[in-house]
């Protein structure tokens, strides 16, 4: 059974001492010409650093390693349908299912274009017994998007709780919007 919840509650239902598997969103392996603030992990993900900070988390690095230019738009655009193709990619997905396969995660959270990777693994892969916590942060996913989950074994008075996690303000997923032609569940709830 499936929980869902999809609003923007604290994260205060995680305790430590978990397996955490982070899955990263958009162009975190680009290299550009521009400084950039450095943020600092507090910065980052304030909600998640406790969590973070008292579990035990991997973080699957995906993505394309490239030099980008990043005030020209159609870099940009090119490297999100290069990272949207590869998201599909079944070598990866493999790769991915290794990594869930070896850790044995309790809680895998997924972040942006993270959460269409997961997607694709759950189409294709059976989820493991051990997983009790699926969490989306401003999922670029569809507004409409159906979740299929097959789970290896049934869960014996255990239920997989899937959140939701989203913000309407966030300009990326504005632009995924229109890109993709259909609102995103990172800005206004599955």
């Amino acid at each position: 059974m499936i929980k869902k919840v999809n609003n923007n509650k604290k994260l205060v239902m995680f305790t430590s001492n978990y397996k955490v598997l982070y899955i990263h969103g958009f162009a975190t392996n680009i290299t550009h010409l521009f400084k950039i603030k450095q943020f600092t992990k507090k910065e980052l993900f304030p909600a998640l650093f406790r969590i973070f900070a008292e579990n035990e988390v991997y973080t699957f690095r995906w993505g394309l390693d490239l030099h980008l230019n990043i005030k020209n738009i159609w870099e940009i655009y090119n490297l999100y349908q290069k990272e949207k193709k590869l998201a599909k990619d079944n070598n990866l997905l493999f790769q991915l299912h290794c990594v869930i396969d070896t850790f044995k995660p309790k809680i895998i959270i997924c972040h942006s274009i993270g959460c269409y990777l997961f997607i694709n693994y759950i189409k294709k892969f059976n989820l493991s017994k051990n997983i009790a916590k699926i969490v989306f942060i401003q999922a670029d996913l569809p507004k409409k998007q159906k979740l299929s989950i097959k789970i290896t074994k049934p869960l014996k008075n255990k239920k997989l709780e899937f959140i939701n996690f989203y913000c309407y303000w966030d300009d990326s997923l504005t632009i995924s919007s229109i890109i993709n032609k259909k609102l995103r569940a990172g800005s206004f709830g599955l």
